[in-house]
């Protein structure tokens, strides 16, 4: 099996089990980080659909995630299931401030720093 990462402006990669479980072993140490591989891997979300991702978006209670894409100028949305432990990882992470302010991700640099550790690693 192969997992597809999009990553950025350039074509996706496909990922194999053992380099995906590799991946997210390197990203232990960065929590936010961790949560993005697994939102993009385990759920397909684009690194866009990532970043823009707001706490009001995020129902704990139902135990779902409303992503919202763009298509053809209208906007869809799209209600996920997920697990209790990437909910718990949510509100775990430090969230956005100032004018990132109610996003689950505070800031974009996680790119920097996953591409610093991934040929290295995976």
């Amino acid at each position: 099996m192969f997992y597809y990462l999009d990553i950025g402006y350039r074509r996706g990669i496909s990922l194999t089990h053992g380099q995906a479980r590799r991946l997210l072993t390197a990203a232990e140490k960065y929590p936010d980080i961790k949560l993005r591989v697994l939102l993009a891997l385990g759920f397909g979300l684009r690194h866009g659909e990532i970043f823009n991702l707001k706490l009001e978006d995020v129902n704990f209670s139902a135990g779902t995630i409303t992503i919202y894409r763009l298509k053809k100028r209208r906007k869809e949305a799209a209600i996920l299931k997920v697990p209790a432990d990437i909910l718990d990882m949510i509100q775990y992470i430090e969230h956005g401030r100032g004018d990132r302010a109610g996003y689950v991700f505070r800031h974009q640099d996680c790119e920097k720093r996953f591409k610093d550790f991934w040929p290295n690693r995976v």
